[in-house]
């Protein structure tokens, strides 16, 4: 029996299509001088079969820090779950389906999910939580399956 190897280098998947848009998965060069999030984790168009949602996040030409720090010229992560994204000149607010990632984390865990199709989007924010100007957010389809 013959035995191959095979070595894939520099393989990186851009997109994904979703009602025949093509939507970014990963921070890539695309966008080399821009603020940019990218949601890493659920895959595009997943289903889970968990109501415990794990979400991670990356960010590309901007630096991630916890507000506490005051780091000026970083920003945090905002998560809203099925909900809009607030005006890009207006502070984020709270309320349900928006999670403020004020500490500096780069990955979440939303819980009692329902089954269904869901919507994530993912906005860097400022030490005033207002989205950082010129970035590129970034959305992302799931389900979560009924048991």
């Amino acid at each position: 029996m013959k035995q191959y190897a095979v070595v894939l280098i520099g393989m990186v998947v851009l997109a994904t299509r979703v009602d025949g848009q093509a939507v970014r998965r990963k921070c890539n060069a695309e966008f080399p001088h821009q603020a940019t999030a990218c949601i890493v984790a659920p895959a595009e168009g997943s289903t889970l079969h968990s109501p415990s949602v794990r979400v991670v996040l990356q960010s590309k030409g901007i630096d991630i820090a916890p507000v506490a720090a005051g780091k000026a010229g970083a920003a945090h992560f905002h998560v809203f779950l099925d909900v809009d994204a607030s005006p890009s000149d207006a502070a984020i607010p709270q309320g349900p389906g928006i999670t403020h990632m004020g500490d500096g984390k780069k990955e979440l865990r939303l819980e009692n999910v329902a089954p269904g199709a869901h919507r994530v989007i993912v906005v860097l924010g400022d030490n005033s939580h207002v989205p950082v100007k010129g970035q590129k957010a970034d959305t992302l389809y799931f389900q979560v399956a009924a048991k």
